[in-house]
C-alpha cells in the first residue's frame, strides 16, 4: 500500500512537469447537462434544450481509463445531476470498480431523493 501511494504521487508530480497526463486522482463527469434551477450566478440552466445525458455504457467505457489514471475518486456534478434516471445506477458501477463517488447537487430534488442518497 505504501508503494502504491508513492507510485501515486509520483505519476501525479510527472503530470504537473511534463504536462502528459499521468495520473488523475479525481475526475468530474456531468450527468445531466440540464438543470430545474434558475440561480442568478449561473447560465447553465440556459441550454436545457441542448440536453446531453451520459450513459450506462458511457460510464462503463470509463472505468479502464480511470484504473490506468489512479482514479480515486469520481465528482457527480453539472447541470443538475439527479435529472438523470440512471443516476443511482452510475454510482453503483463505479462503487463496484472501487471508486468513491460524490455528488454536487442543488438541493431541489434531495428530499425526493432522500431515501436513495
Amino acid at each position: 500500500m505504501f508503494s502504491q501511494s508513492i507510485y501515486h504521487t509520483f505519476q501525479r508530480y510527472r503530470t504537473l512537469k511534463t504536462h502528459t497526463i499521468k495520473a488523475l486522482p479525481i475526475v468530474i463527469l456531468m450527468p445531466h447537462s440540464a438543470c430545474n434551477c434558475r440561480c442568478v450566478m449561473c447560465d447553465i440552466w440556459k441550454d436545457n434544450k441542448n440536453l446531453k445525458q451520459l450513459t450506462e455504457k458511457d460510464i462503463e467505457g470509463l472505468l479502464d481509463s480511470l484504473r490506468k489514471f489512479g482514479t480515486r475518486q469520481v465528482v457527480m456534478s453539472g447541470g443538475e445531476a439527479l435529472l438523470n434516471q440512471n443516476f443511482f445506477r452510475f454510482c453503483e458501477i463505479l462503487q463496484k470498480s472501487i471508486l468513491k463517488s460524490a455528488c454536487c447537487l442543488q438541493a431541489l430534488l434531495s428530499k425526493k431523493m432522500q431515501p436513495h442518497l
